[in-house]
Protein backbone atom coordinates (compact mmCIF):
# COMPACT_ATOMS: atom_id res chain seq x y z
CA UNK A 1 0.00 0.00 0.00
CA UNK A 2 1.19 3.31 -1.34
CA UNK A 3 1.83 5.71 1.91
CA UNK A 4 0.98 8.71 -0.85
CA UNK A 5 -2.67 7.27 -1.12
CA UNK A 6 -4.83 8.57 1.47
CA UNK A 7 -7.62 7.17 3.43
CA UNK A 8 -11.29 8.18 3.08
CA UNK A 9 -12.96 8.38 6.13
CA UNK A 10 -16.52 8.67 4.92
CA UNK A 11 -18.92 10.07 7.81
CA UNK A 12 -22.15 11.95 6.25
CA UNK A 13 -23.97 12.31 9.51
CA UNK A 14 -25.30 15.89 10.31
CA UNK A 15 -25.34 15.52 14.14
CA UNK A 16 -22.40 14.96 16.65
CA UNK A 17 -22.79 11.19 18.35
CA UNK A 18 -21.00 8.36 19.29
CA UNK A 19 -20.10 7.52 15.95
CA UNK A 20 -18.65 10.83 14.73
CA UNK A 21 -16.42 10.75 17.73
CA UNK A 22 -15.05 7.41 17.24
CA UNK A 23 -14.26 9.12 13.43
CA UNK A 24 -12.83 12.04 14.38
CA UNK A 25 -10.14 9.82 16.89
CA UNK A 26 -9.51 7.19 14.01
CA UNK A 27 -8.26 10.31 11.38
CA UNK A 28 -6.59 12.03 14.32
CA UNK A 29 -4.26 8.79 15.02
CA UNK A 30 -3.87 7.69 10.76
CA UNK A 31 -2.61 11.30 9.74
CA UNK A 32 0.33 10.73 12.39
CA UNK A 33 1.64 8.02 10.03
CA UNK A 34 -0.34 8.41 6.58
CA UNK A 35 -3.02 10.82 4.79
CA UNK A 36 -5.98 10.62 5.38
CA UNK A 37 -9.34 12.65 4.28
CA UNK A 38 -12.66 12.93 6.17
CA UNK A 39 -15.30 12.96 3.42
CA UNK A 40 -19.42 14.32 5.05
CA UNK A 41 -21.59 16.68 4.30
CA UNK A 42 -20.37 20.21 4.51
CA UNK A 43 -23.09 21.51 6.94
CA UNK A 44 -22.14 18.56 9.33
CA UNK A 45 -20.66 18.51 12.71
CA UNK A 46 -18.01 16.22 11.96
CA UNK A 47 -16.01 18.11 9.26
CA UNK A 48 -16.07 21.81 11.33
CA UNK A 49 -14.11 19.69 13.76
CA UNK A 50 -12.01 17.94 11.91
CA UNK A 51 -11.32 21.33 10.66
CA UNK A 52 -10.41 22.77 13.99
CA UNK A 53 -7.73 20.35 14.18
CA UNK A 54 -6.06 20.59 10.51
CA UNK A 55 -7.70 17.09 9.51
CA UNK A 56 -7.59 17.50 6.20
CA UNK A 57 -12.08 16.85 4.56
CA UNK A 58 -13.81 16.89 1.58
CA UNK A 59 -17.43 17.88 1.71
CA UNK A 60 -20.14 15.82 -0.18
CA UNK A 61 -24.09 15.49 -0.44
CA UNK A 62 -24.70 13.27 2.24
CA UNK A 63 -27.38 10.22 -0.29
CA UNK A 64 -28.89 10.16 -3.54
CA UNK A 65 -27.60 10.11 -6.47
CA UNK A 66 -25.48 13.05 -6.51
CA UNK A 67 -23.99 12.14 -3.38
CA UNK A 68 -22.75 8.76 -5.45
CA UNK A 69 -21.25 11.03 -8.32
CA UNK A 70 -19.70 13.33 -5.72
CA UNK A 71 -17.90 10.24 -4.16
CA UNK A 72 -16.71 9.03 -7.10
CA UNK A 73 -15.58 12.07 -8.69
CA UNK A 74 -13.00 12.49 -5.03
CA UNK A 75 -12.58 9.06 -5.64
CA UNK A 76 -10.67 9.52 -9.35
CA UNK A 77 -8.87 12.32 -8.15
CA UNK A 78 -7.39 11.17 -4.74
CA UNK A 79 -6.98 8.03 -5.44
CA UNK A 80 -7.71 6.83 -2.45
CA UNK A 81 -5.70 3.59 -1.17
CA UNK A 82 -8.99 2.83 0.89
CA UNK A 83 -12.23 3.49 1.25
CA UNK A 84 -13.89 3.54 4.79
CA UNK A 85 -17.66 3.70 5.63
CA UNK A 86 -17.90 4.61 9.25
CA UNK A 87 -22.20 4.39 8.62
CA UNK A 88 -24.97 2.38 6.59
CA UNK A 89 -25.61 5.28 4.62
CA UNK A 90 -22.03 5.86 3.93
CA UNK A 91 -21.44 2.33 2.86
CA UNK A 92 -24.46 2.34 0.49
CA UNK A 93 -22.29 5.17 -1.16
CA UNK A 94 -19.36 3.65 -1.13
CA UNK A 95 -20.87 0.48 -2.41
CA UNK A 96 -22.52 2.49 -5.46
CA UNK A 97 -19.86 4.52 -5.81
CA UNK A 98 -16.78 1.43 -6.46
CA UNK A 99 -19.44 0.26 -8.72
CA UNK A 100 -19.22 2.73 -11.42
CA UNK A 101 -15.35 2.68 -11.45
CA UNK A 102 -13.15 0.76 -13.63
CA UNK A 103 -11.27 -0.33 -10.43
CA UNK A 104 -12.97 0.12 -7.70
CA UNK A 105 -11.04 0.90 -4.36
CA UNK A 106 -10.93 -1.62 -1.20
CA UNK A 107 -13.70 -1.05 1.14
CA UNK A 108 -13.62 -1.15 5.02
CA UNK A 109 -17.05 -0.93 7.05
CA UNK A 110 -17.42 -0.16 10.81
CA UNK A 111 -20.44 -1.72 11.84
CA UNK A 112 -21.69 -0.09 15.43
CA UNK A 113 -25.33 -1.48 15.05
CA UNK A 114 -25.99 -4.67 17.07
CA UNK A 115 -29.82 -5.06 15.65
CA UNK A 116 -29.97 -8.44 13.06
CA UNK A 117 -29.76 -7.34 8.87
CA UNK A 118 -32.32 -7.60 7.00
CA UNK A 119 -32.59 -10.08 4.69
CA UNK A 120 -33.56 -9.38 0.48
CA UNK A 121 -31.38 -9.17 -2.21
CA UNK A 122 -30.57 -5.48 -1.66
CA UNK A 123 -28.93 -6.54 1.53
CA UNK A 124 -26.83 -9.34 -0.17
CA UNK A 125 -25.68 -6.90 -2.25
CA UNK A 126 -24.79 -4.32 0.03
CA UNK A 127 -23.59 -6.56 2.96
CA UNK A 128 -21.92 -9.56 0.87
CA UNK A 129 -20.22 -8.38 -1.98
CA UNK A 130 -18.21 -5.68 -2.12
CA UNK A 131 -16.86 -4.90 1.23
CA UNK A 132 -12.99 -6.26 1.95
CA UNK A 133 -13.82 -6.16 5.89
CA UNK A 134 -15.72 -5.26 8.20
CA UNK A 135 -15.05 -3.73 11.14
CA UNK A 136 -17.14 -4.82 14.35
CA UNK A 137 -17.35 -2.62 17.38
CA UNK A 138 -18.10 -5.20 19.59
CA UNK A 139 -17.92 -9.25 19.40
CA UNK A 140 -21.77 -8.92 19.66
CA UNK A 141 -22.30 -6.82 16.76
CA UNK A 142 -19.65 -9.48 15.08
CA UNK A 143 -22.20 -12.16 15.50
CA UNK A 144 -24.66 -10.10 13.91
CA UNK A 145 -22.82 -9.82 10.90
CA UNK A 146 -22.11 -13.82 10.86
CA UNK A 147 -25.78 -14.45 11.29
CA UNK A 148 -26.08 -12.26 8.79
CA UNK A 149 -23.64 -14.28 6.15
CA UNK A 150 -20.79 -12.59 6.25
CA UNK A 151 -17.94 -15.00 6.08
CA UNK A 152 -15.86 -14.71 9.55
CA UNK A 153 -13.02 -13.99 8.10
CA UNK A 154 -13.53 -10.54 6.59
CA UNK A 155 -14.73 -9.90 10.17
CA UNK A 156 -12.54 -7.84 12.89
CA UNK A 157 -13.73 -7.34 16.15
CA UNK A 158 -12.12 -3.72 16.93
CA UNK A 159 -13.74 -2.16 20.01
CA UNK A 160 -14.80 1.77 19.81
CA UNK A 161 -12.10 3.49 22.49
CA UNK A 162 -11.89 6.51 24.43
CA UNK A 163 -8.50 9.62 24.26
CA UNK A 164 -7.44 7.76 27.90
CA UNK A 165 -5.38 11.79 28.33
CA UNK A 166 -8.67 13.64 27.45
CA UNK A 167 -10.42 12.17 30.25
CA UNK A 168 -7.36 11.78 32.98
CA UNK A 169 -7.02 15.51 32.49
CA UNK A 170 -10.55 16.97 32.62
CA UNK A 171 -11.57 17.99 35.70
CA UNK A 172 -15.04 17.65 37.52
CA UNK A 173 -17.41 19.81 35.92
CA UNK A 174 -20.25 21.18 38.22
CA UNK A 175 -23.45 19.98 38.03
CA UNK A 176 -25.44 23.19 38.00
CA UNK A 177 -28.88 21.50 38.99
CA UNK A 178 -30.51 24.61 39.86
CA UNK A 179 -32.16 23.39 42.97
CA UNK A 180 -29.98 24.77 45.93
CA UNK A 181 -27.45 22.49 47.78
CA UNK A 182 -28.21 19.29 46.76
CA UNK A 183 -27.34 16.64 49.30
CA UNK A 184 -26.95 13.08 48.45
CA UNK A 185 -25.51 10.35 46.27
CA UNK A 186 -25.57 11.58 42.34
CA UNK A 187 -26.59 9.11 39.49
CA UNK A 188 -26.06 9.91 35.91
CA UNK A 189 -27.33 9.24 32.75
CA UNK A 190 -25.98 10.52 29.30
CA UNK A 191 -27.88 9.60 26.25
CA UNK A 192 -30.11 10.54 22.99
CA UNK A 193 -33.76 10.73 24.31
CA UNK A 194 -34.39 7.86 22.17
CA UNK A 195 -36.70 4.46 22.08
CA UNK A 196 -33.36 2.50 21.97
CA UNK A 197 -32.32 4.28 24.82
CA UNK A 198 -35.28 3.28 26.88
CA UNK A 199 -35.61 5.84 29.08
CA UNK A 200 -38.91 4.78 29.92
CA UNK A 201 -38.07 2.06 31.68
CA UNK A 202 -34.79 4.31 33.37
CA UNK A 203 -37.99 6.57 34.72
CA UNK A 204 -39.78 3.94 36.32
CA UNK A 205 -36.87 2.30 38.02
CA UNK A 206 -36.18 5.28 39.70
CA UNK A 207 -39.58 5.75 41.20
CA UNK A 208 -38.90 2.59 42.76
CA UNK A 209 -35.22 4.02 43.97
CA UNK A 210 -36.88 7.35 45.14
CA UNK A 211 -39.63 4.79 47.36
CA UNK A 212 -36.42 3.72 49.54
CA UNK A 213 -33.39 6.03 49.18
CA UNK A 214 -34.34 9.49 50.95
CA UNK A 215 -31.00 11.56 49.13
CA UNK A 216 -29.98 9.86 45.97
CA UNK A 217 -30.57 12.37 42.81
CA UNK A 218 -30.73 11.56 39.18
CA UNK A 219 -29.32 13.25 36.31
CA UNK A 220 -30.05 13.03 33.03
CA UNK A 221 -27.90 14.56 30.17
CA UNK A 222 -29.10 14.83 26.94
CA UNK A 223 -31.43 15.95 24.18
CA UNK A 224 -33.70 14.42 21.56
CA UNK A 225 -36.95 13.47 20.05
CA UNK A 226 -38.16 11.93 23.13
CA UNK A 227 -37.09 14.53 25.19
CA UNK A 228 -40.90 16.13 25.99
CA UNK A 229 -42.46 13.05 26.15
CA UNK A 230 -40.03 11.91 28.98
CA UNK A 231 -40.12 14.82 30.80
CA UNK A 232 -44.00 14.55 31.16
CA UNK A 233 -43.68 10.99 32.15
CA UNK A 234 -41.34 11.99 35.41
CA UNK A 235 -44.46 14.62 36.22
CA UNK A 236 -46.34 12.09 36.07
CA UNK A 237 -44.74 9.15 38.21
CA UNK A 238 -43.80 12.17 40.59
CA UNK A 239 -40.35 11.64 40.67
CA UNK A 240 -39.00 14.55 43.17
CA UNK A 241 -35.02 14.03 42.50
CA UNK A 242 -34.86 14.12 38.82
CA UNK A 243 -32.81 16.59 36.79
CA UNK A 244 -32.77 17.54 33.31
CA UNK A 245 -29.71 19.24 32.56
CA UNK A 246 -29.86 19.08 28.92
CA UNK A 247 -26.82 18.28 26.66
CA UNK A 248 -23.49 19.01 28.01
CA UNK A 249 -20.15 19.14 25.81
CA UNK A 250 -18.23 18.18 29.21
CA UNK A 251 -20.03 15.05 30.20
CA UNK A 252 -17.05 13.87 31.06
CA UNK A 253 -16.27 16.68 33.76
CA UNK A 254 -19.61 16.30 34.63
CA UNK A 255 -19.10 12.51 35.41
CA UNK A 256 -16.53 13.29 37.72
CA UNK A 257 -19.10 15.17 39.63
CA UNK A 258 -21.35 11.82 40.33
CA UNK A 259 -21.37 8.68 41.95
CA UNK A 260 -22.86 6.26 39.79
CA UNK A 261 -23.26 5.97 36.45
CA UNK A 262 -26.89 4.00 34.51
CA UNK A 263 -27.79 3.07 31.28
CA UNK A 264 -31.18 1.75 30.57
CA UNK A 265 -30.57 0.33 26.69
CA UNK A 266 -32.65 -2.27 24.69
CA UNK A 267 -29.83 -2.45 22.61
CA UNK A 268 -26.00 -1.30 21.76
CA UNK A 269 -23.21 -1.75 19.81
CA UNK A 270 -20.85 -0.90 22.84
CA UNK A 271 -22.00 2.12 23.94
CA UNK A 272 -18.88 4.21 24.21
CA UNK A 273 -20.18 6.41 26.83
CA UNK A 274 -19.68 3.40 28.92
CA UNK A 275 -16.55 3.15 28.20
CA UNK A 276 -15.74 7.34 29.28
CA UNK A 277 -17.32 6.76 32.48
CA UNK A 278 -15.56 3.48 33.58
CA UNK A 279 -12.09 5.91 32.68
CA UNK A 280 -13.39 8.21 34.78
CA UNK A 281 -14.31 5.87 37.59
CA UNK A 282 -17.77 5.94 37.59
CA UNK A 283 -19.09 2.61 38.58
CA UNK A 284 -22.10 1.36 36.42
CA UNK A 285 -25.33 -0.06 36.44
CA UNK A 286 -26.73 -0.74 33.01
CA UNK A 287 -28.62 -3.63 30.75
CA UNK A 288 -27.16 -6.60 29.70
CA UNK A 289 -27.20 -6.36 26.47
CA UNK A 290 -24.84 -7.05 23.24
CA UNK A 291 -21.68 -5.36 23.56
CA UNK A 292 -22.49 -3.53 26.80
CA UNK A 293 -21.05 -6.88 29.12
CA UNK A 294 -17.52 -7.05 26.90
CA UNK A 295 -17.07 -2.80 28.62
CA UNK A 296 -18.95 -3.55 32.04
CA UNK A 297 -17.83 -6.80 33.90
CA UNK A 298 -21.16 -7.80 36.29
CA UNK A 299 -19.89 -7.63 39.91
CA UNK A 300 -16.95 -5.91 38.87
CA UNK A 301 -16.93 -2.59 37.68
CA UNK A 302 -21.03 -2.84 38.30
CA UNK A 303 -23.96 -4.36 38.10
CA UNK A 304 -26.13 -5.52 34.83
CA UNK A 305 -29.67 -6.29 34.54
CA UNK A 306 -31.81 -7.84 32.11
CA UNK A 307 -33.35 -5.47 29.31
CA UNK A 308 -36.31 -4.04 30.05
CA UNK A 309 -36.71 -4.94 33.88
CA UNK A 310 -37.66 -1.75 35.72
CA UNK A 311 -37.52 -3.34 38.94
CA UNK A 312 -34.60 -5.54 38.80
CA UNK A 313 -32.78 -2.05 37.52
CA UNK A 314 -34.49 -0.33 40.49
CA UNK A 315 -32.34 -3.33 43.35
CA UNK A 316 -29.03 -3.15 41.35
CA UNK A 317 -29.21 0.75 41.45
CA UNK A 318 -29.79 1.11 45.69
CA UNK A 319 -27.07 -2.06 45.73
CA UNK A 320 -24.30 -0.70 43.95
CA UNK A 321 -25.22 3.29 45.83
CA UNK A 322 -24.62 0.77 49.27
CA UNK A 323 -21.02 2.55 50.34
CA UNK A 324 -18.95 -0.45 50.94
CA UNK A 325 -20.33 -1.79 47.14
CA UNK A 326 -19.34 1.73 45.58
CA UNK A 327 -16.12 1.81 46.77
CA UNK A 328 -15.05 -1.39 45.62
CA UNK A 329 -16.45 -0.89 42.11
CA UNK A 330 -15.19 3.02 42.09
CA UNK A 331 -11.25 0.89 42.28
CA UNK A 332 -12.25 -1.80 39.78
CA UNK A 333 -13.41 1.06 37.06
CA UNK A 334 -10.55 2.42 35.20
CA UNK A 335 -8.32 -1.04 35.54
CA UNK A 336 -7.74 -3.06 32.43
CA UNK A 337 -9.04 -0.65 29.72
CA UNK A 338 -5.80 -0.78 27.03
CA UNK A 339 -8.12 -2.25 24.41
CA UNK A 340 -10.52 0.59 24.70
CA UNK A 341 -7.34 3.21 24.59
CA UNK A 342 -7.14 5.23 20.85
CA UNK A 343 -3.81 4.06 20.11
CA UNK A 344 -5.10 0.60 19.95
CA UNK A 345 -8.23 1.23 18.19
CA UNK A 346 -5.94 2.98 15.56
CA UNK A 347 -3.21 0.68 15.25
CA UNK A 348 -5.79 -2.06 14.36
CA UNK A 349 -7.53 -0.41 11.83
CA UNK A 350 -3.96 0.66 10.36
CA UNK A 351 -2.98 -2.78 10.48
CA UNK A 352 -6.82 -3.40 8.42
CA UNK A 353 -6.10 -1.30 6.31
CA UNK A 354 -2.36 -2.95 5.25
CA UNK A 355 -4.21 -6.21 5.13
CA UNK A 356 -6.96 -4.85 2.65
CA UNK A 357 -4.90 -3.78 -0.35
Amino acid sequence: MSHEAPILQLNTEMTWRGGEQQTLYLARGVRETRACVVVGRPDGVLLNRCSEIDIDVASIPSAGPRGVLALRRLIRRLRPAVLHAHTSRTHQLARLANAGLRSSVPLVVTRRVSFPMKRGGFTRWKYLTGVSRYAAVANAVGEVLLDGGVPPERIATIHSAVDFAEVDATPASPLELGVGDVTGPVVLHAAAFTSQKNQTMLLRAWREVEAVHESAQLVIAGEGELEQSLQQLAADLGLKRVHWIGFRADIIGVMKSADLFVMSSDSEGICSVLIQARRAGLPIVATSVDGIPEVVEDGVQGLLVGAGDSSGFARAVLAALQPTQLAQFRVQAPLDMDRFSTESMVAAYLRLYEEVC
